[in-house]
């Protein structure tokens, strides 16, 4: 049985109990342990971070009233369900009375919304079927829910119709057509077929791209950019494309902060290039903690972070190491993806998402992704022409002679 080298054995058990009990005491972690991230559904509503109907809302109708972590643990949960000796256990494992099933995975926060506000249903046991049909087959909740929501969004424009959905009415409200298709798309049969491909390819099929939702060909995920417009900058740069994962804007507004890597939360519109100077941070925090395998929601403090990597490597890191490692983890994917002929035309958004919301807890606000992406770029030191940092930038990172 292989065993991985560890540098301090005694002081890295140590540095794991030290980083456990912060975990333990952690105020958002023990929301996490309460609710899971479906505690999502019962918070994000109000700040208008929940997206619904595709898109073209935050107002949820009273969905949010019956599709939260509440309600999920009122009706359905059996226990929570922790990665491997992980104190904060925000998995779930839940019971479904209509279809019998008496041990699935709970639904997470993006699958209850992909399920659940995104094509307007109210119907939670739904949504968490669809999410363990698709755990089952393979399929990411995310890409799975959107793409089918935007069938939804075609239905209800008139752009399609059943004889393209072989019978199926997507109508607003009604979650049983969608998981129908989560079975055609995982078999590639009928309608599926074509999901299968994805939103873009989708709507590009029927003649209206620009009403799929994504970047770079990815769907996004469901923290409203009208709530935290940096998170917005994430989606349109993340090496990906559309990825909450690679920068929690979101988290940090919520009252988390970071000293030491100049990370604190304040006003969630804000624009300004100290603003975007922070989002690239963020970023680069992300790429650094998904490198090393750490949890998001840990939120490890870095002192702790640097004792951890200390023990095990026995690397002296100091936090401008940290912040340098992880600002070059991020420039040499940026630098992977212009080799494969990503142009700065790539960051961008759909319109639908850049669009003031006539009503609901950001009403009137339209993010402006154009100037926040100025001061973006102007932060990371990228050339505008070619969206890869300077010559000068690349040098401090050490990763010079990797751009001709």
């Amino acid at each position: 049985k292989a065993k991985v080298p560890v540098f301090h054995p005694d002081e890295s058990k140590q540095a794991v109990r030290e980083l456990t009990n912060h975990v333990v005491e952690d105020l958002t972690a023990q929301m996490m342990r309460l609710g899971g991230t479906m505690l999502n559904m019962d918070l994000g509503p109000a700040l208008g971070d929940v997206p619904a109907f595709y898109y073209t809302t935050n107002v949820l109708d009273g969905i949010e009233d019956k599709v939260n972590a509440g309600e999920l643990s009122d009706h359905y949960l059996k226990r929570h369900v922790p990665c491997f000796r992980c104190p904060i256990a925000c998995g779930r494992e839940i019971r479904l009375p209509l279809t019998g099933d008496e041990v699935v995975d709970g639904p997470e926060y993006e699958t209850s919304v992909s399920f659940g506000p995104l094509i307007g249903s109210d119907d939670l046991e739904a949504a968490a079927y669809a999410g363990h049909l698709c755990n089952k087959y393979g399929l990411d909740t995310i890409s799975t829910g959107s793409t089918i929501a935007l069938a939804y969004d075609l239905f209800n424009a008139g752009i399609i119709d059943e004889s393209v959905t072989g019978g199926l009415p997507l109508a607003w409200g009604d979650p049983q057509p969608a998981i129908q298709l989560i079975e055609q798309i995982a078999y590639r049969t009928g309608f599926g077929d074509l999901l299968a491909q994805g939103a873009a390819r989708v709507a590009a099929h029927f003649g209206v791209p620009e009403r799929a939702v994504h970047a770079k060909k990815l769907e996004l995920p469901y923290h409203d950019i009208h709530a935290y417009s940096g998170q917005g900058v994430v989606y349109a740069t993340s090496p990906r494309g559309a990825d909450h994962m690679a920068g929690d804007v979101y988290h940090w507004e919520m009252g988390n902060e970071s000293p030491e890597l100049e990370i604190a939360y304040g006003d969630p519109h804000d624009e300004s290039f100290e603003k975007m100077a922070m989002v690239a941070r963020i970023m680069d925090f992300r790429a650094m903690t998904n490198s090393l395998i750490l949890c998001h929601f840990e939120d490890a403090p870095i002192p702790n972070l640097l004792e951890l990597i200390h023990t095990v490597t026995g690397w002296d890191w100091s936090v401008e190491d940290f912040r340098t490692t992880a600002a070059r983890i991020f420039e040499l994917k940026r630098l992977l993806n212009a080799r494969l002929g990503m142009t700065p035309a790539d960051d961008a958004l759909p319109e639908r998402v850049l669009k003031a919301y006539d009503e609901g807890p950001t009403a009137g606000y339209a993010p402006d992704l154009v100037t926040m992406l100025k001061h973006y770029y102007a932060a990371r030191q990228w050339d505008p022409a070619t969206g890869v940092a300077t010559t000068e930038r690349l040098a401090e990172l050490g990763l010079a002679g990797l751009v001709s």
